[in-house]
């Protein structure tokens, strides 16, 4: 198709004050100014349509944006949406809008009941912390307490060993400073009535500390307890109340023939009659006449000691009899193979007579 018959020669006739003028457009000119005008017109609507483009991208950024913003006021907003939100270019053009009251009253709602449930959950998760505070506080006391008490019993079982050794050391040392020796004299006692069937005590403390040192002080206790009966046992203390030493235990001149000879016990002195009494308990083992001893009374006091009472006037126990310590015997004489009235006093031991000096020297109290 020909668009020539649109462009034929053409006059403008422009009239004005100072007269007719006459514009002649020839067809090419025509044709010139309407290639133009087209082109203008295309370039008009394509920066219209760049311009559309552009307003919609701002107007979904500028949306984006507000409710980004709109969460960091509120508080709520995530760490990953404020990234996004900074990252935004600088230069953009944002556009704000704004939510209806209807919308932001609910948006508050839904805020405030979001963070009441927080504050709820956050208050239950402190009563918890509290409580287990509570009980590890409570738990730290206990345990305190427990570790205090168990240190002042250490410290007491402690003492206790300390103050059984050394009575047990105090014990030894007076035994055998009148010539007994602790040990056999231990030997030489009854043995305790003991037995049953063996049942095997597995102490789960067994090698602590506290089950070494109980072990300790129930060894010190026994042996101090064994000793101490022994020492019961051992005859202290004169049998007279009031006595003269006639002649000692040991090598001296015979009072009837002048020769050297072995004396076996202690004469004592005193006056006819007066009371002889037993320095430790023990069982009558004989009562009565014995040759040069005349009359005389022996006791065995356990633990392989013995004691002899000799040139008796008179004899106030039986055989059999059990005695306790100042319990009377008889009476001061001059029975037997005597000179005049006097005690004959011996004290042996596992068989073998021993000076009595010692035992009669000693106080009631040292042991």
């Amino acid at each position: 198709m020909s668009f020539s018959h649109l462009f034929r020669e053409r006059q403008i006739i422009i009239r004005s004050d100072h007269g007719v003028k006459y514009l002649r457009l020839s067809p090419l000119r025509q044709k010139l100014f309407a290639g133009v005008s087209a082109c203008s017109i295309l370039a008009l609507a394509t920066w219209s349509l760049s311009t559309l483009t552009v307003l919609s991208d701002i107007q979904a950024n500028g949306v984006a944006f507000v409710q980004a913003a709109y969460d960091r006021l509120t508080g709520h907003v995530a760490e990953d949406e404020t990234a996004e939100e900074e990252s935004i270019p600088e230069g953009t053009v944002v556009v704000q809008t704004e939510a209806s009251p209807t919308e932001r009253i609910a948006e508050l709602e839904r805020r405030l009941e979001d963070a009441e449930a927080e504050r709820r959950r956050l208050a239950e998760e402190r009563d918890k912390l509290e409580a287990e505070r509570l009980r590890l506080t409570t738990s730290a006391s206990a345990a305190d307490k427990k570790a205090a008490a168990l240190a002042a019993q250490q410290e007491a079982i402690q003492q206790l060993i300390k103050r059984a050794r050394a009575a047990l050391e105090r014990t030894q040392r007076n035994v055998s400073q009148l010539g007994l020796e602790p040990g056999k004299l231990l030997a030489m006692g009854p043995r305790q009535g003991m037995g049953g069937p063996f049942i095997e005590f597995k102490r789960a403390g067994r090698g602590s500390p506290a089950h070494d040192n109980l072990v300790a002080l129930g060894d010190s206790l026994d042996k101090l307890t064994d000793l101490q009966r022994a020492a019961r046992a051992i005859p202290v203390g004169a049998p007279l109340s009031a006595y003269g030493l006639a002649s000692p235990y040991g090598i001296r001149r015979d009072p009837f023939n002048g020769r050297m000879a072995m004396h076996n016990g202690l004469d004592l002195a005193a006056p006819q009659g007066a009371d002889v009494r037993a320095r430790a308990p023990g069982k009558v083992v004989f009562a009565g006449r014995n040759g040069v001893y005349g009359n005389m009374v022996e006791i065995d006091h356990g633990f392989g000691l013995h004691t002899r009472y000799g040139h008796l006037s008179a004899i106030s126990v039986k055989q059999g009899q059990s005695v306790g310590i100042r319990d009377k015997l008889g009476a001061v004489g001059s029975t037997g193979r005597s000179t005049a009235p006097h005690l004959h006093y011996e004290i042996s031991f596992n068989g073998k007579t021993i000076d009595p000096r010692k035992f009669v020297e000693t106080k009631q109290h040292v042991f």
